[in-house]
C-alpha cells in the first residue's frame, strides 16, 4: 500500500504542468478599460459583444484592485487569476 501511494505521488510529480493560457492584449485592454470607470467596462462589453467568439484568456491575471462592476466575464478563462481587492458587482 505504501509502495502504491509513493509511485503515485511520483507519477504526478513526473507529468508535465500545463502552461497557464493567457492573452496579453485582452488583460491590457481589461484593466486599460477597468480604470476608465463604468464607461471603461461598457467598452469591455461592447468589444465581447462584438466579438461572441473570441475566447477570453486571463488565467492567472493580476485582475487585484480592479473595477469589473458589471464587466462582462462570462466564459472567460480565469484560472489561478487574483482578485484581491477587485470590484467585481453586478
Amino acid at each position: 500500500m505504501t509502495e502504491e501511494k509513493n509511485s503515485k505521488s511520483e507519477s504526478k510529480e513526473e507529468q508535465p504542468k500545463k502552461e497557464l493560457q493567457f492573452n496579453q492584449e485582452q488583460y491590457d485592454f481589461l484593466i486599460k478599460c477597468s480604470k476608465k470607470g463604468p464607461e471603461g467596462i461598457k467598452e469591455w462589453n461592447k468589444w465581447r459583444e462584438e466579438n461572441p467568439l473570441e475566447k477570453i484568456w486571463l488565467q492567472g491575471a493580476d485582475l487585484g484592485n480592479a473595477n469589473l462592476q458589471r464587466a462582462y466575464l462570462w466564459e472567460a478563462n480565469l484560472q489561478g487569476a487574483y482578485f484581491i481587492g477587485a470590484n467585481l458587482q453586478g
